[in-house]
């Protein structure tokens, strides 16, 4: 079986819906099918962007200047698309610059699947009405033969607002690779870790706050920080001026392969996220500290950590405290970490949930 899936980038390090998506192509490779990953910068087939990930790699930088880039990606992607296979499906990662691009999948008469692996809103956020109409989804929902929504939330919502196709829209969890990412031995001293990109709008404004309190409990702890961004900086600067360098470890950006060597020493995984949404991109960050058998302290809902996770108010004060709580008490922690990396590997392991896509590929 041939899949083929679109997106603006598949950087192998990242975060959203090209790492969905990227776990959904290792699964279907792990289950014997061929997949060819689409941007407008390349096509090229999964088992080869892995050999050489650096070859493949995309600056976020360069491809989001100017409207002459944008025009450059959606020349391009019409350009690829055109002589692209004629794949068993297609699978669209949403929301993705090449939208326009659908219509040839559509005419080619390929199954389209949308799947909407990296937005997040709520039901009371103006944004997904203004980056993504009404009438712009409707149109694409109607020609898509399947839409995927990444949890049971959005997967109401949408049925909800799109009601005369919601029988095609399904919810499959996103996926993690549990052979790759798996638990490390923990270190003798507490060890809290957080991955992601530091850009603003992600919560990291509270982090030297969360570090100061930490250290006033916890005299022995270090944060490991992975991950590069406009605010890494600001964020070195700030813990040198607060004190704190000796507690902090910044690592910069780390294979997502090499994370159970780097960090996988670590007690506990933070996710910071600064509103409610029905989607953050916080549940793949969760889903990696889960394989590694980390329990995790989170500002937002993440039903997929239900149970091994402990929901705090955005407050540096309200994660201080949860991280002595945990580090204090080891068996309640321990338990965490066991139950997390259970999870993981019986729910959400990418071939399991590459099955889910197999099936429904299958099915049309």
């Amino acid at each position: 079986m041939l899949v083929e899936i679109y997106a603006d980038q598949f950087n192998v390090v990242g975060g959203g819906g090209q790492h969905r998506a990227l776990m959904v192509a290792r699964g279907l490779h792990m289950l014997g099918h061929k997949v060819m990953l689409i941007t407008p910068h390349f096509k090229v087939f999964y088992e080869e962007l892995i050999r050489s990930p650096q070859k493949y790699y995309v600056d976020i930088k360069s491809r989001s200047v100017g409207f002459k880039r944008f025009r450059y990606l959606i020349d391009n992607s019409l350009l690829i698309l055109a002589y692209a296979h004629t794949p068993n499906a297609a699978i669209v990662v949403m929301p993705c610059p090449i939208f326009r691009a659908n219509v040839l999948l559509i005419k080619r008469g390929s199954p389209l699947i949308l799947d909407f692996g990296d937005i997040w809103f709520s039901e009371k956020d103006i944004s997904f009405y203004r980056y993504f109409s009404m009438a712009y989804l409707s149109y694409f929902f109607k020609f898509a033969r399947r839409v995927i929504m990444p949890t049971s939330r959005m997967t109401e919502y949408a049925r909800r607002l799109f009601p005369h196709v919601k029988s095609r829209i399904l919810h499959i969890p996103s996926s993690i690779d549990t052979d790759a990412i798996k638990p490390s031995r923990k270190s003798s001293s507490p060890v809290i870790t957080y991955v992601g990109t530091l850009n603003p709008g992600r919560g990291l404004e509270i982090l030297p706050k969360i570090v100061e309190k930490s250290v006033k409990k916890i005299e022995d702890v270090l944060f490991k920080i992975v991950g590069s961004g406009p605010l890494l900086e600001w964020l070195k600067r700030e813990t040198e001026r607060r004190g704190l360098s000796k507690y902090v470890s910044y690592l910069g950006d780390i294979s997502f392969y090499d994370l159970p060597s780097i960090v996988g020493d670590a007690w506990l995984g933070l996710s910071l996220y600064p509103r409610a949404t029905l989607y953050p991109v916080d549940v793949l960050k969760a889903l990696t500290y889960m394989s590694m058998g980390m329990p995790l302290i989170t500002s937002t809902y993440i039903e997929e950590a239900l149970g091994v996770s402990l929901q705090v108010p955005f407050d540096p004060r309200a994660f201080a405290e949860a991280i002595y709580n945990l580090v204090v008490n080891d068996s309640i922690r321990e338990q965490m970490s066991y139950m997390a990396r259970e999870i993981c590997v019986k729910r959400y392991d990418v071939k399991l949930i590459a099955k889910k896509y197999e099936q429904i590929i299958t099915s049309l």
